[in-house]
């Protein structure tokens, strides 16, 4: 049997206090064991999570994570912190790319 490597796209959107970064932290983990790749963009409320240290979970995974940098500057998170290293600073048209380039793509508002 032939198992084939896909990749799956992820938008988090949903504020910090939503439990939906620890459903993305399990999808990663069971991608990783299945060899796929995975991408995450965050944006709106979701960037106050640039701090926590569950998104260095991800990049352990093998996940890519990146952020609107618009909707860091919005929220008065300094992109040059130390705090969000490991993060790809990115735009809309960084997530066009994710959504075109994946075989799945999964939204968290």
């Amino acid at each position: 049997m032939t198992v084939v490597a896909g990749k799956l796209g992820i938008l988090l959107m949903s504020k910090p206090e939503s439990p939906d970064l620890e459903t993305v932290l399990g999808l990663c983990r069971a991608a990783s064991i299945s060899g796929d790749e995975v991408e995450i963009f965050l944006m709106a409320d979701s960037v106050y999570r640039l701090k926590e240290r569950d998104l260095a979970e991800l990049a352990g995974h093998g996940a890519k994570v990146s952020y609107c940098s618009l909707n860091t500057l919005e929220r008065e998170l300094d992109p040059e912190s130390p705090d969000l290293a490991g993060c790809d600073e990115g735009s809309q048209f960084d997530l066009a790319l994710i959504v075109e380039s994946c075989d799945r793509f999964l939204a968290f508002t």
